[in-house]
């Protein structure tokens, strides 16, 4: 199990943290190391990019409250401070205490209706210039068949917004063409 090799591996580091109610301070953005910023130590940074990793494996298979978090601490897999350490500790910390929770799988549909009658629903936002070193927006989706989430994603827009409804729509637009790729081609295959 991944959340106990967690513990086993960070729990020392973690155990005297406040328990938090997110992996992030809200708002938080992890900004890249200068040249004159101390960076870790080889083993410290080897312990980085494993705790990173291994959130990133919860975010790909049941925790997309981690989404964000993971995606920001990505940003310095290479050249992390003390700082990112604390940041990355803090997700590990939340992870630990919330490590109950998990995705519901019970769908919310009559078993004998269409599949075209299934209920789709797609949810997106998206910060304005949320990096702070290149004020790129991030966008979000989360996207629910039958009240299930199937599939979400926290990303960099490729471009600078010059609003933040620009930012928007940019992101509404990326959670349309994901529902047009995982559930257009689902439908016509009956």
């Amino acid at each position: 199990d991944i959340i106990a090799r967690m513990e086993k591996d960070f729990g020392s580091s973690v155990q005297n943290m406040a328990a938090c109610e997110s992996p992030m301070k809200p708002g938080y953005g992890v900004k890249r190391p200068t040249e004159s910023d101390k960076k870790l130590s080889y083993v410290d940074q080897k312990k980085y990019r494993s705790g990173v990793g291994s959130l990133n494996y919860l975010v790909k298979h049941s925790r997309p409250d981690l989404c964000n978090a993971v995606r920001e601490l990505s940003k310095v897999l290479m050249g992390a401070t003390e700082q990112h350490m604390q940041d990355m500790h803090r997700a590990i910390k939340y992870v630990i205490v919330t490590k109950l929770w998990g995705i519901p799988l019970e769908p919310s549909y009559v078993p004998d209706e269409p599949l075209l009658d299934w209920l789709i629903e797609a949810w997106s936002d998206s910060d304005w210039a949320g990096d702070k070193d290149n004020r790129r927006s991030v966008s979000g989706f989360v996207m629910f068949l039958c009240g299930v989430p199937i599939a979400w994603r926290s990303k960099q827009q490729k471009s600078v917004a010059l609003s933040s409804s620009e930012a928007e729509f940019v992101a509404a637009s990326e959670a349309v063409k994901e529902v047009s790729r995982r559930i257009i081609p689902v439908l016509h295959s009956d």
